[in-house]
Formats: structure tokens, sequence, C-alpha cells
């Protein structure tokens, strides 16, 4: 990230991880590949790379192009495109691709006089359909995207929002996040549930309206009625955080009976300071089955669950910051 002439390669492996092949991705007159951050199947043996290239400054702005390439299972490079956007933009996180029926949206965020999300959609092979910029009426960003119980609309959630669009990112309800209720951090994650009700995580204020100690998923309908709540506090009861969006999610499940979420303990921590996670394993209503703390020897940043057929799940993350 923000390195001068740096590049991207793909790897190509067997299933017992022996690389068959790789490939350098061109970033062409751009000074800095900013991220690679999907690789899909796509439809007829192809694959699609996702990427934003960037020349960057020391003030953090960016011009930048959202890339999209096409390859072969071989790793050939079929044909590319770029998207372009010529205004600088200070650019905060970047991430977010979501395959809904047929559709993929990217998800990047951004401050340029106040926060918002661009949201661009491509069609199933890749190319690109439209850019929104979204919330519409708040200073505020995008943290995740789910199909609505519907079928066919979608929900996005910010901090304090969700926002009900349909397919093509028309908004046609917006509605404020009651805190006392739901959960809250920088990020909201959502996830799907059944056709009636969703799914979202995140951090609660439960003591104290300022400092965030509990890590929480609720169960909601599509009225944002409270169904269920569940909640654990987080070591130390110390602002913790739950990542969303920008590729990373710290909640996943396999079946409605088997839910994982969680997070770092601390928001705010110095990344030179020992930090614990948390993981939560709840059921089908939500009843906590277990908790496990991890850690607290070095400085550990979680970034990724993904939960397994066997009951458990992966944990993806850093420690002692460059690990």
């Amino acid at each position: 990230i923000n390195i001068p002439n740096s590049i991207a390669k793909i790897f190509k492996t067997n299933n017992s991880g022996v690389i068959l092949d790789s490939i350098i991705i061109p970033t062409g007159n751009f000074d800095t590949l900013f991220t690679v951050y999907q690789l899909d199947s796509l439809e007829n043996n192809k694959l699609g790379l996702y990427s934003i290239k960037s020349n960057y400054n020391t003030s953090g702005i960016h011009n930048i192009k959202f890339s999209t390439f096409y390859l072969d299972t071989n790793l050939n490079i079929i044909y590319s495109y770029d998207e372009n956007y010529n205004s600088p933009l200070n650019i905060l996180n970047i991430g977010g691709n979501y395959k809904i029926n047929n559709k993929i949206y990217h998800n990047f965020y951004f401050l340029q006089s106040t926060y918002k999300s661009e949201l661009q959609i491509l069609d199933k092979l890749g190319q690109f359909t439209l850019s929104k910029q979204l919330p519409t009426n708040s200073n505020n960003y995008i943290s995740d995207i789910i199909l609505h119980p519907d079928g066919k609309n979608l929900i996005l959630s910010t901090i304090s929002d969700f926002i009900y669009t349909d397919s093509n990112l028309n908004e046609y309800k917006n509605d404020i996040i009651q805190i006392s209720n739901f959960p809250s951090s920088s990020n909201v994650g959502l996830m799907n549930y059944n056709n009636s009700s969703f799914l979202t995580v995140g951090c609660s204020y439960t003591t104290n309206s300022n400092i965030a100690d509990s890590f929480c998923v609720c169960r909601i309908d599509t009225n944002n009625n409270l169904l269920k709540k569940s909640c654990f506090s987080a070591p130390q009861n110390s602002n913790p955080t739950i990542n969303s969006n920008i590729g990373f999610k710290c909640y996943d499940k396999f079946s409605n009976n088997n839910i994982y979420f969680g997070g770092r303990n601390n928001y705010d921590v110095t990344l030179s300071s020992p930090t614990l996670f948390s993981i939560a394993n709840v059921d089908n209503n939500l009843n906590i089955k277990w908790i496990k703390y991890l850690g607290g020897d070095y400085s550990y940043q979680i970034f990724s669950f993904k939960a397994t057929s066997d009951g458990g799940c992966l944990i993806m993350g850093k420690y002692n910051i460059d690990k």
C-alpha cells in the first residue's frame, strides 16, 4: 500500500499448495497499485480481478482508477478496462466486493468535505454499469451490503443507519439505528438469516455512551424491529472493534445454528501494546454456545472469520504489526 512502482502477482496452485504458475498484473502509467482486493470466478471459466490503481501523494490524496482484469484459468489476461476518477480523493478504506443476484457491487469510502461511499455496479462478467454515492442524506459511509430477505432489493449498513435500496442502489427507505438497541461501531456488519429478518453485528455501548464495551449480534426484521440481541463483554471493557467491509469480516456463519462474531478488544490501542481478540459462537436463537479470548502476548489485529463445515472457523489477522 502506497509504495511507488509496486506490483501485484497472482499464483495458481494445486490443492496441496504447490505453485503451478504465476502472473504479474501490470499497473500501466500509475505509480502505485493501491490494492488488489478480490479475485472471482466468473462464467465460462473466466477469472475477474478487481483492483485500484493510484497515484498517491504524502497528503493522502489519490488520483485513482478502478481496474478490472479478465483472465482465463491459465492466467492469460484476456482483456482489461479502467474506470477513471479524475478528482483527487482522500480514500479512507477500499474494498467490499459483493456478488448479489448476478451483479457485483464495489464499495470504497472517502473524505471529500464529507464522508461518502462510492458504490459501483458491474454485471456478472465485470462490465461497469453505473456508480452512485451513498448515503444521500447523511455524512457517512457504507460498511456492509446484503440481499434483502425479499430476494430482490438490498440492505446497506452504516454506523447509524440501515439503508434500503433496489438492485440499482436507488434508496427507498433510510432508518436511524437506535444505539440502545442495535450494535454500533465504526463498521456495522450484516448477515442474511431468513425470509423475514437479518442479522447485524457490531459493538454496543452498554454502560457508557462514549465507549463501547461489548460485542453484539442482533436479529432484526425488515421493519427494524429488534427480535433478539446477544452480547458478550470485550476483555478489559476497552472500546472494542469489529471489522467489516474492506474485504474483511469478523463474522460469518456456516448455518443459522453455527454463527461466529467477535473482534479486537481495543479500537484505539497502539500497535505496540498487547491485545486480545475475542470470538463467540451462537446458535440459531443467538444463544452463546462458547466464547474464546486469544492472544494477549502480542499486539493482535483480527481481520476475518470463515465458518467451516466441521463446526469450527478459520481466523485471519496479524500480530506485532508486521507478522
